[in-house]
């Protein structure tokens, strides 16, 4: 029985017309440093209570869609044993308006579709061992009009998301590697577009089916280190 770190549930954000993405960047307080700056898919680890794949895309998706920047040390035990101590991104001193996160938020849940599941391995890179997890993907398209109210209220400098930042990137910055990629997405996106984005750690992740409807569907192959 293969033995993961985490399972992670995220979603290619894309907008119907122009094609780019809706991505989060880590800020300079992300522990590990090698990704600071750099995009990935939103979403995040599962937690105990997560019943199923989607339910920790939609959770993390509620929870960080939000002005609400009350930390609960607790929520982050599974990204603590991934990437060492954690400690909350620095305060956001302006948001979008709650109507607009809503309505971004909102389009992006409506319009989620199960895309792929890839096991993931990670190579020794700052002092961390080798581990792997599972990513589970989903796809969401959204109206080009919502796209567009989410690149308004950044371009604003205002923030729809309460953890880290949210920006937008097209496939050809990544793929030119004018935008970094941060843990498995440059290989997840690079399938997805059938292109090759920069991926300088090696970085693997292999197509093993589509997002399950349970998280016990997965233990008969995989052993968690957080249980399900």
């Amino acid at each position: 029985m293969r033995k993961i770190s985490h399972h992670t549930g995220s979603v290619i954000i894309e907008a119907e017309k122009t094609g780019e993405l809706l991505v989060s960047r880590y800020d300079e307080t992300y522990p590990t440093k090698c990704f600071r700056g750099t995009v990935n898919l939103i979403g995040g680890n599962h937690e105990k209570e997560d019943k199923s794949p989607l339910e920790i895309l939609l959770r993390e998706i509620n929870q960080e869609l939000s002005s609400d920047q009350k930390y609960i040390n607790d929520r982050e035990t599974s990204l603590k044993n991934v990437i060492g101590e954690w400690r909350p991104p620095q305060e956001i001193k302006s948001f979008a308006s709650e109507r607009d996160i809503s309505i971004i938020k909102n389009e992006i849940i409506s319009n989620i579709m199960p895309y792929k599941d890839y096991l993931c391995s990670f190579p020794s890179f700052e002092r961390r061992d080798e581990f792997g997890s599972l990513a589970s993907v989903f796809v969401s398209k959204i109206r080009q009009e919502i796209f567009e109210l989410a690149r308004k209220n950044l371009n604003m400098g205002k923030s729809i998301k309460n953890e880290g930042l949210a920006t937008i990137c097209s496939f050809e910055e990544l793929e030119q590697g004018k935008i970094l990629c941060a843990w498995a997405s440059p290989c997840i996106l690079s399938a997805y577009k059938d292109i090759k984005i920069p991926n300088p750690y090696g970085i693997r992740a292999v197509y093993i089916g589509t997002p399950r409807n349970s998280m016990l569907d997965y233990t008969r192959e995989f052993e968690y280190k957080i249980p399900v």
